[in-house]
């Protein structure tokens, strides 16, 4: 689980940095399969982060994240 976590946070820097990104990338970096990235994009969807789009993910207009929050804690506040 601590692998998720810190997969998911990371992600979150690179959107908050890119403002969008993609499966192929995340998948190749990660060394993870695709359906474990969709997964993630669609947890952080689910969490108000990101708007999932064809092929990755772009990160949601007007929101403020702070990336020092993990993921798990975040569950606990919603």
């Amino acid at each position: 689980m601590r692998d998720t976590s810190h997969r998911r946070e990371q992600i979150i820097r690179m959107l908050k940095e890119l403002g969008s990104v993609q499966v192929s990338h995340l998948t190749s970096k990660y060394q993870v399969s695709p359906v474990t990235i969709r997964k993630d994009l669609r947890f952080l969807e689910q969490q108000g982060i990101a708007t999932r789009s064809y092929g990755g993910a772009l990160l949601k207009k007007n929101i403020l994240i702070d990336t020092e929050i993990t993921i798990d804690h975040k569950q606990t506040l919603y």
